[in-house]
């Protein structure tokens, strides 16, 4: 039987010139990262568009998250020492869609002859407090499935090569993470999952000769409640649109509406008259909303009008 290795996380040296940066507040920013896990396809530089994101990325090596903005850009996978403006030809040229607001991690993947490119969009789904999320990536060779656990227990169903599992919510805090292959054992890890981030840890190697783990992270909202009362005598059933969509319909004169989930963030609200089609009508009211997570927000919608106002 093959020997167990002693794998290792290796969160590898970044060897690319672009500085890790946060997400603005814009739309239409997202973040993308490479990771080479294709054994004997020598050290590439990658560009996307006319832009180098890495020089001699090699096996194992990843770059970290770069700001980019949403769209649809070609990437490159160069000879080490070319590019683009070149004449030398790429391993790979592939078009990719990036969407906004989203973290894609790029694996180089494939055969040393016909390379590829494979994305994986980070969960950003919101969590609650106390909570964060994780999964598993299988770029594992001679594996036929691949399963984590947390503390001894399967926390996801087993994937194959090339496969993430569904990632899963777990407490916040230490964690002991194994990853294995049925019962066998090929890397475990204590980690400190913080709260509210999802944690994707991508596996790579050979049993035979070593499984390793690069992890990526990306940060995700919390959630809060919000309701609306009512009470501007002059605009007695209104509809309350957040980001142009509607939320609350028909809320009535000096009724209080039930409370509802949103995701904390910055929100566009605007107040019609009930029943008002929007596409032809103008707001009676407009302002801004940042609810912070795990508050319990109540609106109130009140005013003359000369003088409507939502206040929380």
């Amino acid at each position: 039987s093959t020997p167990s290795p002693t794998p290792t996380i290796t969160p590898s040296p970044t060897p690319t010139a672009p500085p890790v940066s946060l997400p603005s507040s814009t739309n239409e920013s997202a973040s993308v990262a490479f990771l080479h896990a294709l054994t004997g396809l020598t050290d590439v530089d990658v560009y996307v568009e006319a832009s180098a994101y890495a020089f001699g990325l090699g096996y194992g090596q990843n770059t970290q998250l770069s700001d980019i903005s949403a769209g649809t850009y070609t990437i490159r996978l160069m000879p080490t020492g070319t590019s683009p403006r070149s004449n030398t030809p790429p391993y790979l040229s592939q078009q990719v869609d990036i969407s906004a607001q989203s973290t894609t991690v790029f694996v180089i993947t494939g055969t040393p002859d016909a390379p590829q490119l494979a994305a994986f969009v980070l969960s950003n789904a919101p969590l609650d407090a106390n909570q964060s999320r994780i999964s598993i990536i299988n770029f594992v060779e001679n594996v036929p499935n691949l399963n984590i656990r947390q503390n001894g227990i399967d926390i996801a169903l087993p994937v194959v090569y090339g496969a993430q599992t569904i990632p899963a919510n777990i407490p916040s805090g230490q964690s002991t993470i194994t990853i294995q292959t049925g019962e066998t054992v090929l890397s475990t890890e204590v980690l400190n999952l913080r709260e509210r981030e999802n944690t994707a840890l991508f596996a790579y190697g050979n049993p035979a000769t070593g499984v390793k783990l690069t992890r990526f992270n990306n940060r995700v909202a919390g959630r809060t409640t919000v309701r609306l009362i009512n009470i501007s005598p002059v605009a007695t059933l209104i509809d309350v649109y957040l980001n142009e969509r509607l939320f609350f319909a028909n809320a009535d004169y000096g009724r209080m509406t039930d409370r509802q989930q949103i995701v904390a963030g910055d929100y566009t609200v605007t107040v019609y008259t009930g029943g008002a089609d929007i596409s032809r009508s103008a707001p009676i009211y407009t302002t801004t909303l940042t609810p912070r997570q795990d508050d319990g927000l109540t609106l109130v919608f009140m005013g003359d009008a000369q003088n409507l106002r939502l206040i929380s």
